[in-house]
């Protein structure tokens, strides 16, 4: 882009003064940061009007006392997607993370289910500020919450060895069964 631009108009321009403006244009052209975070509370509450027993979490820290909330982590269970699975499927989750490709970074957290005709069946998912720990267990508590699984007794979770995981996973169902993927094993 920086070359491209450079050719045409004669002037050599730094690389860090073209990626500062075309970040302002984009920001004039789509907002800011703040403006679609502030909408995050009027789309879940939205999402809470049109599926009222679905499980919708929000999770916000502020650095000082007035200060604005600063979005942390999220947690959408669909009501439809929890019946199907709790109706049709085996008691068996696959739990698996993955970077968001964005300049925010993050991670999103995902438990799929397998369906009758072996197929993924998705049963919620969360956008968490990375993969550790203590967000997999409140990803983990949220979602054995969701689907009322206890201690874990007759369950079995499936997932490659991620960070903080199997603390978790012990933690919060230790009666599980917990496995890790024959495909991650492989390759490792």
């Amino acid at each position: 882009m920086v070359a491209n631009f450079q050719s045409k108009i004669f002037i050599p321009l730094p690389r860090a003064k073209c990626y500062r403006v075309r970040s302002a244009v984009l920001e004039r052209l789509c907002g800011s940061l703040e403006d679609y975070y502030a909408l995050l509370g009027p789309y879940l509450a939205e999402l809470r009007k049109v599926n009222p027993r679905s499980t919708f979490s929000i999770v916000c820290d502020r650095e000082f006392t007035g200060a604005p909330p600063i979005f942390k982590r999220l947690y959408i269970g669909f009501e439809s997607l929890k019946r199907g699975f709790l109706d049709g499927c085996r008691p068996v989750i696959g739990l698996d993370g993955c970077f968001l490709k964005i300049f925010l970074d993050g991670q999103l957290l995902s438990a799929i289910g397998t369906d009758g005709n072996n197929q993924m069946f998705p049963i919620a998912w969360a956008v968490v500020e990375g993969e550790n720990f203590n967000s997999w267990r409140w990803f983990l508590g949220t979602l054995c919450d969701d689907l009322e699984i206890g201690e874990g007794y007759g369950w079995t979770f499936i997932s490659d060895q991620q960070k903080g995981l199997e603390y978790a996973l012990r933690e919060r169902v230790s009666f599980a069964e917990h496995r890790n993927c024959a495909r991650h094993l492989y390759a490792n």
